[in-house]
This record gives structure tokens, sequence and C-alpha cells, in this order.
């Protein structure tokens, strides 16, 4: 944030956790990536593999909404830095379990209001790669490429 913030940088890439990561505070002794694959299987303090991949992006998620709440009050041209910053938070799994890489869940927050309308849920089509989301935000941006990674073509970010 504090890069952004001062204006050091335009691009930011966060990484909340590693696969060796273990979210002790949580109770939990497996790793995230022992957990992607625990699905209804205990995890160390009783939750499931899914339960407890949702605490911890929960506690994600509540970082992110503080970062976007700190953008929001700093004014920045006509608008906010919120308004002139697309957030994008979401998982390169859609199922850790067997490392499927499509139709993964996204969320996109900030940024311009014809991107995605606040409150708006998309859903993409069996076998959508991510990186047709990724190719979509690059033309947003005006970066024109043809493909981006496994893209097929650009996903529609609208309802």
């Amino acid at each position: 944030s504090a890069a952004l913030i001062a204006g050091l940088t335009n691009v930011v890439t966060l990484r909340p956790d590693t696969l060796g990561v273990k979210y002790s505070e949580q109770g939990l002794s497996n790793s995230v990536h022992a957990l992607g694959h625990l699905q209804d299987n205990k995890a160390s303090n009783g939750w499931t593999g899914h339960q407890a991949r949702m605490e911890i992006e929960k506690l994600h998620l509540k970082q992110i909404a503080k970062m976007a709440k700190k953008f929001a009050h700093i004014p920045e041209g006509n608008g906010t830095m919120l308004d002139n910053t697309t957030i994008m938070y979401g998982s390169p799994m859609a199922d850790g379990n067997i490392h499927n890489h499509r139709r993964c869940p996204l969320l996109l927050m900030g940024g311009d209001a014809n991107l995605v309308p606040g409150g708006t849920h998309l859903r993409a089509p069996d076998g959508t790669p991510m990186a047709d989301v990724m190719l979509s935000l690059l033309h947003k941006y005006n970066i024109d490429v043809p493909s981006f990674g496994d893209s097929l073509s650009p996903f529609a970010l609208y309802a």
C-alpha cells in the first residue's frame, strides 16, 4: 500500500501466503498446500480442509478490505485512489485437490465502475481459463495483446 500511496509504483502483487505457510494462530499445523488436498477430511484443529481454507481466506479478505478502505480515503485526480486502482483477489486453483485452474474464484474491486459494477456475480462457463479474465483486464487498460497464458478469448466482465 505504501508504495502505491507514495507514487513509487502503479503495480503491486501481494501474495498473502505460500504453499508451506502454516496458520498456527488458527490452531493449524497443516500447510496451506496440505489444506488444499484435505477437502472434507479434518485439519489439525478439527476443521475440514474446506473450512480451514475459508477461515484463511477471511483473514486475507479482512486485510484487502482494510487496504481498500485506506485507498478510498486518498484523493487522486477526480476521485480517490480506490477509483483508480483495480484490486484482484483470488486463487490460482478452482479445486486444489486436483490442481484445476479453470473457473477460479476471483474478486475484483475498485477501479472503473464500468469494469464490473459493484455487487456483480459472474459465472464463467466450464473450461474457462483464469487467463481469459487477465486478458480482459489487459485490454481494459489499453494493453493490446492477442492472448495471455492459456487464454482462449477475453472474458466479458459485465453482467
